[in-house]
């Protein structure tokens, strides 16, 4: 198991959490069922060894869950593959970590397999995209209601669960 800080934006605010690398990924959850928050990486370094993880030294990516609400709520808008892939990828993390709360998320998640292919190949992804390639999917518009509908669920189950808890040291 390796912990990842991970970096989000919500709200336009960026916060972090800890992100466990493992067969099945997940986040960190406190006792009480939440998602625990932090507004520094020196936060999530205390917060980590006190708890005894081994936090991983890698730089973490933004995960920019503004532009998904923002997005959501105008869905004829151009997708950016990229980060509609990570924000599903973090929700079904969170969902799968916080078990029942998150069962409504993981049985939308599993309902679009295709919608998710069509952000996983339009992500172009280096290891995955042929040099001299490029996919740019083509999106019907029960498709983009349906990606408008796994997101904003996605971002209601994640709010839910990290709220306005938050560890600062």
């Amino acid at each position: 198991m390796k912990y990842f800080p991970l970096l989000y934006r919500l709200n336009a605010e960026d916060r972090y959490l800890i992100w466990i690398s493992n067969e099945k990924d997940s986040v960190v959850v406190d006792a009480g069922g939440l998602v625990p928050t932090f507004k520094h990486a020196a936060c999530v370094q205390a917060y980590s060894d006190v708890n005894h993880y081994n936090l991983e030294r890698e730089e973490p990516i933004l995960h920019n869950l503004d532009w998904v609400a923002a997005w959501a709520k105008a869905p004829d808008a151009p997708i950016d593959c990229e980060k509609a892939l990570n924000a599903w990828n973090l929700f079904s993390d969170v969902g799968r970590s916080i078990y029942e709360r998150g069962i409504s998320f993981d049985q939308l998640d599993r309902q679009f397999p295709g919608i998710y292919d069509k952000l996983f190949w339009g992500s172009n992804l280096p290891s995955m995209t042929p040099s001299g390639r490029h996919y740019e999917p083509e999106w019907s518009q029960v498709e983009l209601a349906a990606l408008a509908e796994v997101l904003s669920a996605g971002l209601a189950m994640f709010e839910s669960c990290t709220g306005n808890f938050s560890k600062e040291s």
